[in-house]
């Protein structure tokens, strides 16, 4: 059992309510989170819980509403970024099997570029990889991560 902040958009599955990434994600998205406990937020709410997670199971201990801007679909990045080759550059330089939900190019305000990468979980070497691109490159979401990290650095 780990204590975990998740991040997300709670939807109705088979099993219950589940917690999915914000975005075209549907109950039976591979990062779905089913929810338990005694006070879940209400589906169709994009929430921040606070939890216990076993597995892909996750025990509700606390939660609050998240406003839909905060999603990797929705934030507009106020970051210089990189020119649009480095930014294709740091794109392809992505390992695959890293536990990718989404990841694109966006354009910034100053029409550069800056990689967007969402996933379940980031680890010591998603770190390391952030660090050693250029400067604003990478904006990291996570939908999941421990609760020591909370908020959430960015890079």
């Amino acid at each position: 059992m780990r204590s975990v902040v998740a991040v997300g958009t709670v939807l109705r599955a088979d099993e219950g309510s589940v917690l999915v990434p914000t975005g075209p994600a549907g109950p039976d998205h591979q990062a779905a989170l089913t929810l338990h406990g005694s006070a879940l937020p209400p589906v169709g709410t994009r929430v921040v819980i606070e939890g216990e997670l076993v597995g892909r199971s996750l025990h509700v201990v606390q939660w609050r509403v998240e406003p839909d801007s905060t999603s990797a679909w929705q934030t507009s990045y106020d970051v210089e970024g990189v020119s649009a080759s480095a930014a294709q550059g740091v794109l392809d330089s992505l390992p695959e099997d890293w536990p990718i939900i989404s990841v694109g190019v966006t354009r910034t305000s100053g029409d550069r570029g800056v990689v967007v990468l969402e996933l379940d979980h980031a680890t010591p070497e998603v770190h390391d990889w952030i660090r050693q691109r250029p400067p604003g490159s990478v904006h990291l979401i996570t939908f999941v991560r421990p609760r020591s990290e909370d908020p959430e650095p960015d890079s």
